[in-house]
C-alpha cells in the first residue's frame, strides 16, 4: 500500500485550515498590539500560535502521529503560495517558510505527547 493512499487527506485539509486560522489569527491580533515595532511580535505571534496549532493537531492524530504532521506542514507551505499569487508576498519568504512550519511542527508535535500518548501496541 503507498503512502497516498493510507493519508487521511480530509484530515490533512482539516489540519491545514487549522493552521491557517490560528495564525492567521494570531498576526491579526499582534498587529494591534502596542505602538511600538510590529515585526518582533508577528513573529513570537507566529511561533506560538504555529505550535500551539501544530500541538492540537498532533493530539487528534495520536497514531503515526510525524508523518500526519509533516504532510500537513507540506501542505501548508504549498498553500502558502497563495499569499504569494493573490498578495504579492514574496517567494523568497515563501521558501524560507518552510523553515517556519517544519521548526513549529517539531516543537508542537513533541509537545503533542505531553497531552495525549500514541494508543498502546502501535
Amino acid at each position: 500500500m503507498t503512502i497516498a493512499k493510507t493519508i487521511r487527506w480530509r484530515d490533512v485539509l482539516r489540519d491545514v485550515a487549522i493552521v491557517w486560522l490560528l495564525t492567521f489569527t494570531g498576526g491579526v491580533v499582534a498587529a494591534r498590539v502596542g505602538t511600538g515595532p510590529k515585526a518582533p511580535v508577528l513573529v513570537m505571534s507566529n511561533l506560538i500560535t504555529g505550535v500551539i496549532a501544530f500541538t492540537f493537531i498532533g493530539c487528534l492524530t495520536p497514531v503515526r502521529r510525524f508523518r500526519h504532521l509533516v504532510v500537513v506542514a507540506f501542505a501548508a507551505w504549498l498553500s502558502g503560495l497563495l499569499n504569494v499569487l493573490l498578495f504579492g508576498n514574496p517567494v523568497a519568504a515563501w521558501i524560507v517558510s518552510l523553515v517556519y512550519l517544519t521548526l513549529v511542527m517539531i516543537a508542537g508535535g513533541a509537545l503533542s505527547f505531553l497531552f495525549k500518548r500514541p494508543p498502546r501496541g502501535t
